[in-house]
């Protein structure tokens, strides 16, 4: 009985945690549907098993700012859909540290990419990340 009491409490106790390693901003280079590379910047945040936060990119010298919808974070893995007009577009990740390996999948193709946590370089003047060690950065969602 003890045994299953301790399981349950560390099941409850460690959730948050794991839930908690995908809140930040994470980077990765997507292949676009053109065959171009697109930069995607997404900002994450659990909250308990919901997954909120946006994809903000610049696409032909344009600012773009999407809400992901239906997000879900299960352990290491999270799923979202990101709404673009008429076409959904679904992602699913594990994260692994510092890494998520996403799959994006627009009607039957997938693309495989990877995100990086992005951190705040205090050594830089214009304020450029880097993609490595815990989240510190923050980004204004797009209006």
């Amino acid at each position: 009985m003890k045994k299953i009491v301790m399981m349950i409490v560390m099941f409850f106790v460690a959730t948050p945690v794991i839930c908690a390693e995908i809140d930040g901003t994470w980077r990765g280079i997507v292949d676009g549907m053109d065959g171009q590379k697109l930069e995607v910047t997404y900002g994450f945040k659990a909250e308990g098993e919901k997954l909120i936060g946006f994809l903000a990119n610049r696409l032909d010298g344009v600012n773009i700012g999407v809400n992901i919808s239906n997000g879900k974070v299960d352990g290491k893995n999270i799923e979202f859909r990101l709404n673009a007009g008429d076409v959904v577009i679904m992602n699913n990740g594990t994260i692994s540290g510092d890494e998520i390996q996403m799959t994006q999948t627009i009607g039957t193709e997938k693309t495989k990419y990877v995100l990086k946590r992005v951190i705040f370089n205090p050594g830089t003047t214009s304020g450029a990340g880097t993609t490595s060690g815990p989240g510190i950065i923050t980004i204004t969602k797009p209006e």
